[in-house]
């Protein structure tokens, strides 16, 4: 599946299952953000919007079990230099500019939804603090090569740090 296509994919599996997972926590509107400058250069996926309050969203979400860690991006294989998710935000760190303002990791297996939230903030402190004892994994993609992520286990932040939610797929 081209990239065109995994994005449309990840975006409509995003409104269709992770929103209604989470409307309970999040009641308010949601705005995609793909393809804008947000989207491509501040990893901001979405916009929520509920009376006074805007926060934007890095999403991820995946059709597979679910697992206890966050993942980033990393690099493809056919270019390992290029830095995508990591180097960006931790450059965004770096220099105090834009982050999302939650992270959500979403899993869709056997009729459940899993969601992980995390502030994204912490999310990529604890990215920088860990970084050289961070695994990763890679994802084949068709056009040949690999995307690599990198794997944030759930068990570096405090409880409170993260909201679980799973619930049944409506």
């Amino acid at each position: 599946m081209n990239k065109e296509k995994r994005i449309s994919r990840g975006e409509n599996n995003f409104k269709k299952y992770i929103i209604p997972t989470i409307s309970d926590h999040f009641p308010g509107l949601w705005q995609s953000s793909n393809g804008t400058e947000a989207d491509m250069k501040h990893g901001i996926d979405w916009y929520y919007t509920d009376q006074d309050r805007t926060l934007s969203v890095a999403a991820r979400v995946w059709e597979s079990e679910p697992k206890q860690h966050f993942a980033v991006r990393s690099h493809r294989s056919s270019n390992p230099k290029n830095g995508l998710e990591i180097k960006s935000r931790l450059k965004a760190l770096e220099v105090n500019g834009p982050l999302p303002t939650i992270t959500i990791e979403g899993f869709i297996w056997s009729k459940w939804a899993y969601v992980a939230i995390i502030d994204s903030r912490l999310l990529w402190e604890t990215v920088a603090d860990n970084l050289d004892n961070l695994k990763s994994f890679s994802i084949p993609q068709s056009e040949g090569d690999k995307t690599v992520f990198t794997r944030i286990p759930f068990r570096l932040f405090k409880e409170n740090q993260i909201t679980k939610i799973i619930k049944p797929l409506i």
